[in-house]
C-alpha cells in the first residue's frame, strides 16, 4: 500500500491489542463529544466512520441514536471492535476497507478522527478525499482532524514528544514504556516520530523500535485540496490536539467540509 511509505504507529502493526491502553484512550470521552456537538448542528442520521480503529467514535455515536457503519484498514483492529460489540450486545457493522477504495453505500456524514488522514501520502489523500465524496449524501459533510503544520514550532514538538513518552499498563497487565522524539520537515510537511518502546509481561521483556510519519496540513492547505475534490469548508478551527476542544493556542485543525 502506497501509504505505509509513511510508516503506521506499533498498534496498527504489530500489538494492536494495546491500541485502547489508558494513554491512547484517556481523552476519549472529551473528543466524542465535541465530535457530537459538530454533528448535533447539521441533524444527520448516518455516519460512516472510515478509520474507525476499534470503535471509539462508533459506539459513542451509536448511544446518540445515529445509524453507524465503522470501517477500518486494519483486520485485527476490526476484530477487536467487533468482540467489544458483540460483548455489549450491540447491533452494528464494522467492516475492512481502505479509505482510498472501500464501498459502503451513502450517508450524511462521513468522518475520520484522530489525525487518520496523516497516515496517507498527499496523492493517497486526495484519492481518499474522491471516495468520501462518492460516500456523502447530497449536502452531506465530512469531518476530520490533523496537525497544523503552521503551528508546529520545535517547542511544541518538544513539549509533545515529551507529553507522549512516558508509561502505561495494558488491560493484559502488560507494562508499556514509551519514548518519542518527533522531527519535522517544514517544507514535505512531514511530522516523523521517533519511538522506543519496551513491553513487560509475566516476567519477560521486550524492546521496539517504531518509526512513523504524519502528513500535515496548513488550514489554507486543506481548504484547497478539499475545494478541488468538490468540498466546501463549513467549519475550521485550531483545537487542543489531544481533547479536540477549540483553542486558538492549539497545534490540531478541526475541519467540517460540506459535498457540493
Amino acid at each position: 500500500m502506497k501509504s505505509n511509505k509513511l510508516g503506521l504507529p506499533i498498534e496498527y502493526q504489530q500489538y494492536p491489542e494495546y491500541f485502547d491502553i489508558p494513554a491512547n484512550a484517556r481523552h476519549e470521552d472529551e473528543k466524542n463529544q465535541v465530535i457530537a456537538n459538530v454533528l448535533a448542528r447539521y441533524a444527520p442520521k448516518t455516519v460512516l466512520d472510515m478509520t474507525c480503529g476499534t470503535g471509539a467514535q462508533v459506539f459513542h455515536l451509536l448511544k446518540l441514536g445515529y445509524e453507524v457503519i465503522g470501517s477500518d484498514l486494519s483486520p485485527p483492529l476490526v476484530e477487536i471492535a467487533k468482540d467489544k460489540a458483540a460483548k455489549q450486545n450491540i447491533n452494528v457493522q464494522f467492516v475492512v476497507g481502505d479509505i482510498r477504495y472501500v464501498q459502503q453505500g451513502q450517508f450524511d456524514v462521513v468522518i475520520t478522527i484522530d489525525n487518520a488522514i496523516g497516515h496517507l501520502v498527499k496523492e493517497d489523500f486526495a484519492m481518499a478525499l474522491g471516495n468520501i465524496y462518492k460516500h456523502l449524501n447530497s449536502g452531506g459533510i465530512y469531518v476530520f482532524d490533523i496537525l497544523n503544520l503552521d503551528a508546529m514550532t520545535d517547542e511544541v514538538i518538544e513539549a509533545d514528544s515529551k507529553k507522549m513518552t512516558g508509561a502505561s499498563i495494558a488491560a493484559d497487565g502488560a507494562k508499556i514504556y514509551n519514548v518519542r522524539c518527533s522531527t519535522i520537515d517544514r517544507k514535505r510537511g512531514l511530522l516523523t516520530s521517533n519511538e522506543a518502546i519496551t513491553i513487560q509481561k509475566n516476567g519477560e521483556e521486550k524492546q521496539i523500535k517504531n518509526t512513523c510519519s504524519l502528513q500535515i496540513y496548513t488550514m489554507n492547505e486543506l481548504r484547497e485540496l478539499l475545494s478541488n475534490n468538490g468540498f466546501q469548508v463549513i467549519e475550521q478551527y485550531k483545537i487542543d490536539t489531544y481533547t479536540f476542544h477549540q483553542n486558538d493556542k492549539g497545534y490540531g485543525i478541526l475541519t467540517v467540509a460540506q459535498k457540493q
